[in-house]
């Protein structure tokens, strides 16, 4: 998962925030954020890091246009993410900078002297720690889903996911509208509030690894379908793919299986919930998803028929 511009600005200690230019630069990468109070020669000294998010009050700068603008050359050419400056010293800029930071997708944004620098800094640096796990967590996931691991090995990966996980476990997997990202965000919080699940973003949608006890087919269901009224009350427009109730170092099935169910195409038959169990044949043919074979098969016998009745106006494959 990478960290943008977009989402550091979204934090509490930038609300205040203005943004003077560079407005295209706001999907820029973050990586780190740092303090950048250099006289003018020492712009190059600096540790020439990617993707940083710098912040400065531009002291050595304020009485000179010309160094100001090498100094925003430099950030150029450290490939910085963007600037913040502080106003004790500065409250408006030349319209050289301006046009500088607008023409190289450069964020230059104004923020208030009382805003603490420290509160800047840990709000970017718990951004980007997220980030980090999440891409760690995104990693153990595809291990457990597409390799044939030894029990012991997929044993330890699902207990680093969560080790409170209990002896059973299904997955459901999400497909919401990319206009609903910020609410998946507090969906996901609230979710992991269960100490026996993990709900987190992976290959475009939204994964639940649900645990649960033994328990009786009835209260299975009720369990099941108790969790499809939270995340259709969350995404009424969302698809789901639900795995079969499986034992805990099944962990790996129950993902494939809650994400194939959601690249079978939605139709009648398969309406807004997919359960792996009504799969059916459906489950023999995912195998060759993609392949030569099913493409070949496909052109030789259905593609025969949709070729006629363009050809002649029929309507022999319905």
């Amino acid at each position: 998962m990478k960290i943008h511009m977009s989402q550091v600005l979204s934090t509490s200690p930038f609300d205040a925030y203005c943004l003077l230019a560079g407005r295209g630069g706001l999907e820029n990468q973050v990586d780190y954020i740092s303090v950048l109070e250099t006289e003018p020669d020492q712009n190059e000294e600096v540790l020439p890091r990617v993707n940083v998010l710098y912040i400065s009050s531009l002291y050595y700068q304020k009485q000179s246009e010309s160094q100001m603008l090498e100094y925003f050359r430099s950030l150029l050419r450290l490939k910085a993410s963007g600037l913040i400056v502080i106003d004790d010293y500065i409250k408006e800029f030349p319209k050289s900078i301006l046009d500088f930071c607008d023409q190289n997708d450069l964020p230059l944004l104004l923020i208030d002297h009382s805003i603490p620098y420290a509160d800047m800094i840990s709000s970017v640096m718990e951004l980007v720690f997220l980030a980090k796990r999440e891409t760690l967590t995104e990693n153990t996931l595809s291990l457990l889903e597409t390799e044939a691991l030894p029990p012991k090995k997929s044993r330890e990966l699902v207990r680093d996911l969560n080790p409170q996980f209990l002896p059973r476990l299904t997955g459901f997997f999400i497909r919401y509208p990319h206009r609903e990202a910020k609410k998946a965000a507090d969906f996901i919080e609230r979710i992991n509030g269960n100490r026996h699940y993990l709900a987190c973003n992976y290959k475009h949608g939204l994964l639940l690894l649900c645990s649960h006890a033994e328990m009786s087919p009835k209260r299975y269901e009720d369990f099941v379908h108790s969790l499809i009224n939270t995340i259709c009350k969350a995404f009424p427009d969302a698809s789901i793919g639900i795995s079969n109730d499986l034992i805990l170092d099944e962990c790996g099935t129950a993902i494939f299986q809650s994400i194939l169910c959601m690249q079978i195409q939605r139709t009648d038959l398969f309406p807004q919930c997919i359960r792996y169990q009504d799969l059916g044949l459906f489950k023999l043919l995912s195998a060759f998803m993609g392949s030569k074979e099913l493409e070949l098969f496909y052109s030789e016998t259905i593609g025969v028929l949709q070729a006629f009745d363009k050809q002649y106006d029929s309507r022999l494959f319905e």
